[in-house]
This record gives C-alpha cells, sequence and structure tokens, in this order.
C-alpha cells in the first residue's frame, strides 16, 4: 500500500525538479518568525526553493526584477520602504505575487479583478500546497502533488 505512493511521490520529485520546473521563492516581510514558517514549508515542498527574503521593498526590488529573479514572491502588505500593494504593481509582469496577510479581504477590496494570489495568516501548510497547487496548474497545466 505505501508503495504506489512513494511511487508517486518519485514520480512528482521527477516531474518537478527539472530547471524548467523548480519554482524559486521569495518573502518580502518584515517579521522574522513569518519568515521563519514560510522558509520551512518552502523547503520541505518538493518543485521550490527557497530564493532569499528581505524585509525591506525598496532592497528587494531590484532582487526580483533582475536577470534571475524567483518565480514566486510571498509578499506582506506592510514592510519597510514601500507597502505591499505598490510594491506588487512595481513587479508585475515580473514574478508571481502571493500577499500574505492577516486582513486578506484588503487585497480583493484594492484589486478585485487581478489575479493575485493570497493566504491568510497564520498560514497552514495545507492553505500553502493548496496554493501552490493552484499556481502550479496555472504555469504548467497540470496539478502535481506536493510534501
Amino acid at each position: 500500500m505505501i508503495l504506489p505512493i512513494l511511487y508517486e511521490a518519485f514520480l512528482s520529485f521527477k516531474m518537478t525538479t527539472s530547471n524548467d520546473r523548480l519554482l524559486h521563492c521569495f518573502i518580502l516581510e518584515d517579521e522574522k518568525h513569518q519568515v521563519g514558517h514560510l522558509a520551512g514549508f518552502i523547503d520541505q515542498t518538493i518543485g521550490l526553493t527557497f530564493a532569499g527574503s528581505s524585509a525591506n521593498a525598496l532592497t528587494a526590488l531590484s532582487d526580483v526584477t533582475g536577470p534571475g529573479g524567483p518565480d514566486l514572491v510571498f509578499l506582506s502588505n506592510y514592510v519597510h520602504g514601500m507597502n505591499g500593494i505598490d510594491f506588487a504593481q512595481a513587479v508585475k509582469g515580473h514574478t508571481t505575487i502571493i500577499f500574505i496577510s492577516s486582513m486578506p479581504w484588503r487585497i480583493q477590496e484594492i484589486f478585485p479583478d487581478e489575479a493575485f494570489e493570497y493566504l491568510p495568516k497564520p498560514i497552514s501548510y495545507e492553505a500553502f500546497l493548496k496554493c501552490i497547487g493552484r499556481i502550479r496548474k496555472q504555469k504548467y497545466g497540470a496539478c502535481h502533488h506536493f510534501g
């Protein structure tokens, strides 16, 4: 019984670890415990790699928009240098934004027609995986198993 599950996990690993399928994740958050929490989720999820973090939006701007920038940015609404909404507008087209907020309804109020993802704080691993699954499906047209 466990063998099919292990085999499926192995196939998922092979499918999601090629360079074109590995998602590089950056965290822009000023709460250190949230950075550690999300970095842990990223590290334990097949097909994701932790590409760094910052508490300052102005510093992160060049990291995100420059060559080799991350595929995903986990973005807090409130960071040093610029609010999260302005940062999201500044990097639009360079990366996929996942807002992390204790007030996710604010994102929908401000951008009702935008395709931003969001995760409510406190972030559960289950919600994290569902969000990543939706993004993978949008990017690659197929849903992969994680964990």
